[in-house]
């Protein structure tokens, strides 16, 4: 059986990619297996290689999935935006893709070749600099600097454990994402204030 009586094969293949990108977040490539993929996604067994033929084949879709999200990320760059707005923007893209962010991460701690993840990333990354220099009036070098060094945050930010934030912040869930959203700003400014005072 290749999917759920009722459910379309779009559905059923949107629901096993974002188990499977919970499940190889969470336990890595190795550990993560079919059978909790499959139960995570609410479907059979059989489903996983009617969709995707194997683990790699899955796990390859996954990491696909990731880096176009990545990639249609720039878009969230709107010609008006300040950097505040752009930088709440950026929290709150990361923090909706965890499990994305965090099997990223694990892909370029292992620098796993056969998937290409970290050099997807850094493609993905140029091309959200290329939005941010145009939208700042900026160098193409500059605008990757803010972009690499505002992801680094808003990735940690959005890893750390339930909870974390609070704690670290000394404030309620809202209350340290606007406190995160201020540190960004003001090594944005800073990144990019000695940019103008460069030129």
């Amino acid at each position: 059986m290749g999917r759920i009586k009722g459910r379309r094969p779009e559905e059923t293949r949107d629901s096993v990619l974002r188990a499977a990108t919970s499940a190889f977040a969470e336990h890595g490539f190795a550990d993560a297996t079919l059978g909790v993929i499959a139960a995570r996604a609410g479907v059979t067994a059989a489903t996983l290689p009617y969709h995707f033929g194997d683990k790699r084949g899955l796990y390859s879709a996954v990491i696909e999935r990731i880096h176009r999200d990545i990639l249609s990320s720039a878009a969230l760059v709107e010609p008006d935006d300040d950097l505040a707005t752009v930088m709440a923007k950026i929290i709150d893209w990361t923090h909706s893709r965890r499990d994305g962010i965090r099997l990223a991460l694990r892909e370029v701690l292992v620098q796993r070749d056969d998937v290409g993840t970290p050099s997807r990333l850094v493609h993905g990354v140029s091309y959200i600099a290329g939005r941010v220099a145009q939208r700042f009036d900026t160098s193409d070098a500059r605008a990757l600097d803010v972009v690499t060094t505002l992801m680094h945050l808003a990735t940690l930010y959005t890893v750390y454990p339930v909870g974390t934030h609070e704690q670290l912040f000394g404030q309620d869930t809202a209350g340290a994402r606007e406190r995160m959203i201020a540190t960004m700003v003001a090594v944005a400014e800073r990144l990019l204030g000695t940019a103008v005072d460069a030129s």
